[in-house]
């Protein structure tokens, strides 16, 4: 077999390994395609170029389909400079003194806690999230409250029984909730299985549901539907969203906010 074949080869068993993941690391590649990294880094540029995949520090990620529930490290290396605009917005209009914020486990989220973390604002947040839970955790003003049980490594969350519990028992005046997918239409998703049980419980005990997501996340679909835009007060995303897909959204009675 020639070394054209080969690539071709590769090439398909890469696309088919983000098809199934979404986002992939390059020594998971390496391991999977038993390929030398500068093999795969070579495999990627040309995949890139053709349009199929993004490079991202670290691996690639799919650039159409369907998202899959991925790792949080490689998630937190997407849109950082958007998702810290979506952060600064959200806090500088929505969290006051005196508040009880609920944050999701989602990148996007995180991203809100770090920005929280710096202001000096007296209130109460209540997460299942381990990462935001480590950015508020130095903070005197902020009074921490972690819905735990078991870790999962991969959301790096806690989403079983014991956290649940947590949630049901406690009242947010807002929950900053993330997805992976938001359908022009009005279907908010995600591919999650576990957590999106704290995710609806979070709703249900906040006065108020606001969706934080970057623009990569619209006209995608996850597996699953949390709820449909009558069951949100807004959505939040970055400034880099395209004209026409706004315009949908605010058609289909989304009340939609560009963060600037």
């Amino acid at each position: 077999m020639n070394n054209r074949k080969k690539a071709e080869i590769r090439h398909e068993q890469i696309k088919n390994m983000l098809m199934k993941k979404e986002i992939v690391g390059i020594h998971e590649f390496c391991e999977k395609l038993k390929v030398s990294e500068a093999t795969i880094r070579n495999d990627l540029t040309y995949l890139e170029r053709a349009g199929i995949l993004k490079r991202i520090l670290g691996g690639a990620v799919l650039v159409e389909g369907t998202p899959k529930n991925t790792s949080y490290y490689l998630r937190s290396t997407l849109y950082q400079a958007e998702k810290s605009q979506i952060a600064d917005y959200a806090v500088r209009n929505y969290i006051k003194e005196g508040m009880t914020v609920a944050l999701d486990a989602g990148t996007t989220c995180c991203h809100i806690a770090s920005r929280l973390a710096e202001e000096d604002i007296s209130c109460s947040v209540i997460t299942n999230s381990y990462s935001a839970a480590a950015a508020l955790v130095k903070c005197p003003k902020i009074d921490l409250y972690l819905a735990g049980g078991r870790l999962d490594i991969n959301p790096n969350s806690f989403h079983d029984e014991i956290a649940l519990e947590c949630i049901r028992r406690m009242y947010a005046d807002v929950f900053f909730l993330g997805t992976d997918g938001i359908g022009v239409q009005g279907q908010i998703t995600s591919s999650a299985n576990d957590e999106n049980i704290i995710k609806l419980a979070m709703m249900q005990q906040s006065k108020k549901t606001i969706v934080a997501a970057d623009h990569s996340k619209f006209e995608k679909y996850g597996l699953k539907v949390l709820c449909s835009f009558d069951a949100v007060d807004r959505l939040i995303t970055d400034d880099k969203i395209p004209d026409h897909v706004a315009k949908k959204l605010l058609e289909n009675g989304a009340c939609l906010e560009i963060a600037k």
